[in-house]
């Protein structure tokens, strides 16, 4: 079961979108939210002397303290769940990935904008580091995307990960309401024995599951036409180095994806 779900934010409407999404998921599967607000410092404000910067430091965590308050009491009032508001300083993309590693995290829940630009930081090609950092699962909500329950989901896969792995999260995070799995291979028509074995394994492991084989030159192109046409809910990658699907973490195409496809992504790392 999801027992923590952390939802960086900078306190903009973008980024409130993934707190209420946040919020009907912990709702539902009676988790605890955890706000999380990065703070920096200027580079300016460090050149001057070490009290100086303290205090600018303490009023900004006063300030962001008293926002964190807000959204919670808005949370515990609107979901009716457990929430925690921490701040932190230091750089976003590095702070995001410590404190989920150090603190028993689930699931990280990101819009696709906030923070930053976070998405950019993630899934940019200098900054690829950050995906690699978060160990955690990641879950990004598409600007506007609102909670709705899951029935479809699509598994972009190589069948070289822990395909059931997946399965059992998003159990966790359905409270086992029957989910129908499409497992996604792109480019890859010729299944071996051995990715047919995992397919045997995988149908014996829970109903109703469907493998699809397809093939075309342009991914975001065909895994679009793929969500679309099968009406899926979510869509869940992972990002391996061996992963057919490595390249989207290595370009923008991966936060183009998370535009186009308009509904939930749910990374992985392996």
């Amino acid at each position: 079961m999801l027992s923590k779900v952390l939802v960086p934010t900078d306190f903009s409407p973008l980024a409130d979108n993934a707190v209420k999404y946040a919020g009907e998921l912990c709702k539902h599967t009676n988790a605890q939210l955890v706000l999380l607000h990065v703070l920096q410092i200027n580079s300016a404000d460090l050149q001057m002397p070490a009290t100086y910067a303290d205090e600018v430091m303490a009023e900004q965590q006063r300030i962001a303290q008293t926002k964190l308050d807000t959204s919670k009491a808005l949370i515990r009032h609107t979901y009716g769940i457990s929430v925690e508001g921490v701040t932190t300083f230091g750089a976003i993309s590095e702070e995001i990935a410590d404190y989920a590693a150090l603190n028993e995290i689930d699931l990280v829940v990101m819009s696709t904008h906030g923070m930053t630009s976070f998405l950019d930081r993630i899934f940019g090609t200098n900054t690829s580091s950050t995906i690699q950092q978060m160990k955690k699962p990641l879950l990004v909500i598409p600007n506007g995307v609102v909670f709705n329950p899951i029935h479809k989901v699509a598994i972009a896969t190589d069948y070289s990960t822990s395909e059931i792995e997946y399965i059992n999260f998003v159990h966790n995070m359905t409270h086992n309401v029957p989910v129908d799995f499409h497992f996604l291979h792109v480019n890859n028509p010729d299944l071996s024995q051995e990715q047919k074995q995992i397919d045997k394994e995988l149908e014996n492991f829970a109903p109703n599951m469907t493998f699809h084989e397809v093939t075309g030159d342009d991914i975001i192109k065909t895994v679009k036409t793929f969500v679309a046409s099968h009406q899926i809910d979510l869509l869940i990658v992972t990002h391996h180095e061996r992963s057919f699907l490595s390249e989207l973490f290595h370009t923008s195409i991966a936060k183009e994806l998370s535009h186009i496809t308009n509904l939930p992504m749910l990374v992985f790392h392996h």
